[in-house]
């Protein structure tokens, strides 16, 4: 089994990672306990999705704070610029910036994005019990061999439910699934079920290419994921490494990666990503429809669900 996307990144990056480590620390003290942390003394709440890491110029890579915003727009204040706000956005990331530097005693970058979604949406290939989503990756079960293949966790809410393809044909069983609604909050989880395939159900059920080998993305390489509404899109990670928060409620995505634009659309949850290599690297997990994908390192879900690929 390949390494995790953070043990590849503390590796590459030790200093950063130590960093961004500091940052999420100096965060939590600042709000223990609050689920979406008032950072900017404004009267609204403006949650923390996620502390990363990012690249600014060249190879220079930095702390990212990842905040959640009201407008369908993507903003990033680099560190080390000195950019004037220009709207009530670029003010609030200017606000961010400054307590988050003051608190943690480091230069950082702050990425304004909305929140993220769980990308079902209906009419679509993986019917699992609450969205349709994408069947993604072929695998074995452990511990007895069984032939099954992978879509999103949020797409199969309970293990024994009955999985079917958009033409409701019958495509096999839930065997086991976990997700951010079945998590406490803060506790990072994979977003993964596994589903134990039908003896004559053939895997062309995936809309997706044959995987032959499992690789871990790095910050700013480009990947394309393939899903059963968008396939074949490509983008650069602009994050990578850390949990993404899900639902307020909910768990967080561990070992998670955005996007710097988006590679799906409601309806790919599930959906397989490749780096420029042609290694399987992630799975669709959520994101926020023509803005940014969220994807999660494969290796942790293969761990996690107790699969190997097959």
């Amino acid at each position: 089994m390949n390494a995790l996307l953070s043990e590849v990144l503390e590796n590459a990056y030790p200093e950063a990672f130590e960093a961004a480590a500091r940052v999420a620390e100096s965060m939590q003290a600042v709000e223990p306990h609050s689920d979406q942390l008032l950072l900017t003394g404004r009267r609204d709440s403006y949650p923390v999705l996620s502390v990363t890491l990012t690249q600014v110029s060249g190879e220079k890579v930095v702390p990212a704070v990842v905040v959640g915003i009201p407008v369908p727009i993507v903003r990033i204040r680099h560190a080390g610029t000195a950019n004037k706000a220009k709207t009530p956005i670029d003010a609030v990331l200017q606000d961010v910036y400054e307590q988050v530097s003051y608190q943690a005693e480091i230069e950082v970058s702050v990425i304004g994005v909305p929140p993220p979604s769980e990308q079902v949406a209906p009419g679509e290939r993986a019917h699992c019990g609450v969205g349709p989503a994408t069947y993604g990756v072929p695998v074995e079960i452990h511990p007895y061999g069984q032939r099954g293949i992978l879509t999103a966790g949020h797409a199969a809410p309970a293990p024994g439910g009955l999985a079917y393809d958009g033409n409701a044909q019958l495509v096999g069983e839930v065997k086991r699934t976990m997700h951010c609604g079945l998590t406490a909050p803060r506790d990072e989880t994979a977003d993964v079920a596994v589903i134990i395939l039908e003896e004559t159900e053939p895997d062309g059920i995936r809309a997706a290419p044959m995987a032959s080998a499992i690789g871990t993305a790095s910050r700013w390489d480009e990947v394309t994921a393939f899903g059963a509404v968008t396939s074949g899109l490509r983008s650069r990670l602009l994050t990578a490494g850390n949990p993404f928060v899900n639902q307020p409620d909910g768990g967080d995505w561990g070992q998670a990666a955005m996007t710097a634009f988006a590679i799906s659309a409601p309806g790919d949850s599930g959906a397989p990503v490749f780096n420029q290599s042609d290694e399987l690297v992630g799975v669709i997990v959520g994101g926020y429809d023509g803005l940014y994908s969220i994807v999660q390192d494969i290796s942790y879900q293969f761990r996690e669900a107790d699969v190997d690929l097959r």
